[in-house]
């Protein structure tokens, strides 16, 4: 997501998000991984195909994982996905039901291209969901080149 100018993954209408699991300090399984990856994965949502993550899925629509990797330890973890903005409040009420039934912490970035105007287009809907967020984030004002 943080090389949105040059990627061009996240188009105008959608809504990206990573969740980074188990850091800080605490790590995580991929067992805990799966239950948020098949509880978004419900809501029909886009994983990222070129994430490391996703590559250890048998099955990128409902978010299972191999068996053989299931138990790994690892010391942080990043799902990333999208949909529709108008999804974007579920998937944020998912997200906080997975926090009550999975044993680690997890973080969650969003993305959101800016409309010519000049408007955050996420903004105002988590302020009218009362989700509470950093008002700093990453700006890419567009200098890279498309690939």
């Amino acid at each position: 997501m943080k090389t949105n100018d040059v990627t061009g993954r996240y188009n105008f209408g959608e809504v990206g998000f990573t969740v980074e699991l188990g850091r800080p300090g605490l790590g995580t399984t991929i067992e805990e991984v799966e239950k948020v990856a098949t509880s978004v994965a419900r809501l029909g949502v886009e994983f990222e195909s070129l994430n490391p993550v996703t590559m250890l899925m048998i099955d990128k629509k409902t978010g299972k994982f191999r068996d053989d990797v299931k138990k790994e330890r690892v010391l942080s973890c990043i799902i990333e996905f999208k949909t529709k903005e108008d999804k974007l409040l579920l998937v944020v009420d998912t997200l906080r039901d997975c926090a009550k039934r999975i044993n680690t912490v997890f973080s969650v970035g969003c993305i959101s291209r800016v409309r010519p105007d000049g408007v955050i287009p996420v903004k105002a809907t988590l302020d009218k969901g009362g989700v509470f967020y950093r008002p700093n984030g990453k700006v890419n004002i567009g200098l890279g080149r498309k690939r």
